[in-house]
C-alpha cells in the first residue's frame, strides 16, 4: 500500500531541497539514490546546478516567487512485504511516467522511518522543449493512480479511491492535516489518529486519580492535554496535530472525562478564582464564596474534581454528593445535592454542536481567479447558502405545522430529551470507565458501542432543535412589519420647499410695517 503527496513546495533552495533527500544517512550511503541525468547522485550543488540551467533557459522558468521544482512522496505501508531496493526501483518508474523522461529528476529511497519512502524532485523546466511544467488540475490524483497500478503489479494493496484534489490545493491539503505518512497509512486502515486518542483516553482516565494526573499519563504515551474555555485541546505530539474535543465526540468533552475519572455522573460549575476564599493543599480543597451571598456563605470542592483555565476554575462535582454549605465563620447552614448550586452559579452551555468554516469550492475548484473574485464569489456563495438554509427551515416549520405540532413544545421537548440523552451518555462513560478499570473485555465492547450511539442521538437531537429554533427566526423576521421606508427624494424636496416659503412668509410678517395709531 502506497500513499502519495506533494511535499514542501520548491521556490528558492533547489539545492538544500537535493541534499536533504540524498542524505547518506537515509539512504543506505547513497546506494538508493538515482538521477535521469548521468549523475552518481552524492552531489547536491551538481544536481541542483543542471536543474537551474534548465530554468534559466525556460521563460518563467527561474527567478525569485517562481517555483523551481515539484517535490512527491511516495510512501509505503510499514506492512508491506517490500525490500528497499524495490521501492526505490517503483519510486524511478513512477519518476518516469510522470515526466516521460524530458524533465530532470532525483529519486532517493529514505530507510529511516519504519515505512519506507521515496522523495522524487522532478525539475519544473522541460529538458527538451525548455517549456514550463503546467500540471492539469488533477495531476496529483493521476499519479496516485500510476502509483498504485504499480502496487498491483507487486501483489500489494491499495488505498480506497479517494474524492478528487485539485492541484492547486494539493500543497494545502497535507499541511492542513498535520500528519505524517505513517499517520495516513493509519487512518487508510481505519486506525486513524481520532481512534488512537479516543482508545488513549478510554484508558487513562478510566484509572487517573485527576485532571493533573491524567495530562501527565497522557503526555507519556504522546499526547497532550489542553484546555481553551469549556472545550479541551488533543495534540499529537510526534506532528503536533491538534483536534479540540467537539470533533472527537461528545464523550470527550471536559465533563464526561471528569465523569470517567470520579465514576460517577457529574454536576458542572464555573467560577473566578476571585470567588476563593482559601486554598487547603494539606487537605486538597478550596473554600469558594457563593455568587450572590455578598460572600456571606461558601461551600469546599475537592481539588481534585477541578480543572483550572487562567482565572476560570471548574468544578465536576458527583451528581449524588450533597454539598455542605457554611457561613463566612465556617459555621454549618445547610446542605445540598450538587445540581442544587445552580441557584448561585449559573448552568453551563453544554451544546456539542460545531461551528464550520468552508471555503467557496464549486466542483473541487476554487471559484474565482483573483484575490478580489474568490472574495465576490465567497460572498455570494454566503448568501445563497444563507438563503437555502432559510428555505429549509421554513419547509421544516411548516410541515410541523401541518402534522398539527405545536412548536413550542416540540422545542422543549427536544431540550429535555437532550438533557436526558446527555446524563444517559455520562452514565455510559461511567460504566465504560469502570469496566477498563475492572478488566471486564465483554462490557468494555457492550459500554463502547452504547456510548457511541447516545452520542450520534445526542447529535441528532442537537441538530432537530438548532434546525428548528433557526425557522422559528427566520418565520419571525419574514413576518415582522417592514422597518418605516425613507423619504423619496421628491418628498425630500417638497417639504424642503414648503419649510422655505414658510420662512419667506415669517420674514415677511416681521418686516411689514404695523399700522399707525391715531391720536
Amino acid at each position: 500500500m502506497a500513499v502519495v503527496k506533494l511535499g514542501p513546495k520548491i521556490m528558492s533552495t533547489l539545492h538544500k531541497a537535493i541534499r536533504y533527500i540524498i542524505n547518506p544517512d537515509k539512504t543506505q550511503g547513497g546506494h538508493l539514490v538515482s538521477a535521469n541525468y548521468g549523475h552518481a547522485g552524492d552531489d547536491h550543488h551538481t544536481l541542483a546546478a543542471a536543474m537551474t540551467r534548465d530554468l534559466k533557459s525556460t521563460p518563467h522558468g527561474d527567478g525569485p516567487g517562481l517555483r523551481k521544482a515539484y517535490h512527491v512522496i511516495q510512501s509505503f505501508d510499514p506492512n508491506d512485504e517490500i525490500t528497499p531496493e524495490q521501492v526505490h526501483e517503483l519510486g524511478v518508474r513512477l519518476a518516469e511516467e510522470i515526466t516521460g523522461g524530458e524533465y530532470r529528476y532525483v529519486v532517493a529511497t529514505h530507510t529511516d522511518k519504519d515505512h519506507l519512502h521515496n522523495h522524487i524532485i522532478i525539475c519544473a523546466a522541460n529538458a527538451v522543449t525548455h517549456r514550463k511544467m503546467d500540471p492539469p488540475k488533477n495531476a496529483i490524483d493521476q499519479w496516485r493512480a500510476l502509483s498504485d497500478t504499480m502496487c498491483r503489479e507487486h501483489g500489494l494493496n491499495v488505498l480506497p479511491e479517494a474524492p478528487a484534489t485539485p492541484m492547486r490545493q494539493a500543497d494545502k491539503v497535507d499541511a492542513r492535516r498535520g500528519m505524517s505518512m505513517a499517520e495516513l497509512h493509519a487512518m487508510a486502515k481505519g486506525h486513524g489518529l481520532k481512534d488512537t486518542i479516543r482508545t488513549l483516553v478510554n484508558l487513562t482516565a478510566a484509572t487517573s486519580k485527576d485532571w493533573a494526573d491524567l495530562k501527565h499519563r497522557l503526555a507519556e504515551q504522546g499526547v497532550d492535554l489542553g484546555t481553551r474555555g469549556r472545550h479541551v485541546t488533543y495534540t499529537w505530539q510526534p506532528t503536533g496535530f491538534r483536534i479540540r474535543d467537539d470533533k472527537l465526540g461528545a464523550a470527550y468533552d471536559m465533563t464526561s472525562i471528569m465523569a470517567r475519572i470520579g465514576h460517577a455522573a457529574v454536576t458542572p460549575i464555573t467560577f473566578n478564582s476571585r470567588l476563593i476564599a482559601r486554598k487547603d493543599l494539606t487537605a486538597g480543597t478550596v473554600e469558594v464564596w457563593l455568587p450572590g451571598s455578598k460572600r456571606q456563605l461558601k461551600t469546599v470542592i475537592p481539588l481534585e474534581r477541578i480543572v483550572v483555565t487562567g482565572s476560570t476554575w471548574r468544578a465536576f462535582l458527583a451528581d449524588r454528593h450533597e454539598q455542605v454549605i457554611t457561613n463566612r465563620h465556617g459555621d454549618y447552614v445547610d446542605k445540598i445535592r450538587s445540581q442544587g448550586l445552580y441557584e448561585w452559579f449559573g448552568r453551563p452551555d453544554t451544546s456539542t454542536r460545531i461551528d464550520r468554516t468552508e471555503q467557496r469550492i464549486i466542483d473541487n475548484v476554487q471559484a474565482g481567479r483573483s484575490i478580489g473574485q474568490r472574495r465576490y464569489y465567497a460572498a455570494i456563495g454566503r448568501r445563497v447558502d444563507r438563503i437555502n438554509e432559510h428555505a429549509k427551515d421554513l419547509t421544516v416549520l411548516m410541515q410541523a405545522r401541518r402534522d398539527g405540532q405545536d412548536i413550542t413544545r416540540t422545542m422543549r421537548d427536544l431540550r429535555t430529551r437532550i438533557r436526558d440523552e446527555k446524563a444517559a451518555l455520562q452514565a455510559a462513560v461511567v460504566a465504560l470507565a469502570d469496566a477498563i478499570e475492572t478488566g471486564e473485555t465483554d462490557t468494555v465492547v457492550e459500554a463502547k458501542d452504547e456510548m457511541t450511539q447516545r452520542e450520534q442521538r445526542l447529535d441528532t437531537l442537537e441538530h432537530d432543535l438548532d434546525t428548528l429554533t433557526r425557522a422559528v427566526n427566520t418565520l419571525r423576521q419574514a413576518t415582522a412589519p417592514d422597518p418605516p421606508q425613507d423619504r423619496t427624494r421628491e418628498q425630500r424636496d417638497r417639504q424642503t420647499a414648503e419649510t422655505e416659503q414658510a420662512r419667506r412668509e415669517r420674514n415677511t410678517q416681521t418686516k411689514r410695517p404695523g399700522k399707525r395709531t391715531a391720536r
